[in-house]
């Protein structure tokens, strides 16, 4: 449903937090993973003016600074998964309302 550069972001995000042993995905790791992982984002991200560099440089700060991190313990279990945000949520419904609203629009216009 989802486009596959931006469900191969979203993974990311979560692949990030459990790396890192972070207790929660958040939109911050989202906009990480589009900035590391995603090349039609960076592209994007440029062409507003943004310097990637500087932005990945303070997102990790942000985050090691900001995100609750889960013991070594609990993260090194098979069964633990980092917990996805509300603002994680709103993002994937949004996405996917986006989705449904592109489709009536096609079928609307008779370009299916």
């Amino acid at each position: 449903m989802l486009h596959p550069h931006l469900e191969s972001s979203l993974n990311k995000a979560v692949a990030i937090a459990e790396d890192n042993h972070y207790e929660y995905v958040s939109l911050e790791l989202v906009l990480l993973a589009l900035t590391i992982h995603n090349p039609e984002a960076q592209e994007i991200l440029k062409a507003c003016g943004a310097d990637l560099s500087y932005l990945n440089t303070e997102l990790l700060a942000f985050c090691e600074e900001s995100l609750p991190k889960v013991p070594d313990s609990v993260a090194g279990r098979d069964d633990w998964k980092p917990e996805l945000t509300m603002a994680f949520h709103r993002l994937l419904q949004r996405a996917a309302i986006q989705v449904q609203s592109a489709g009536k629009q096609q079928v609307g216009s008779g370009q299916v």
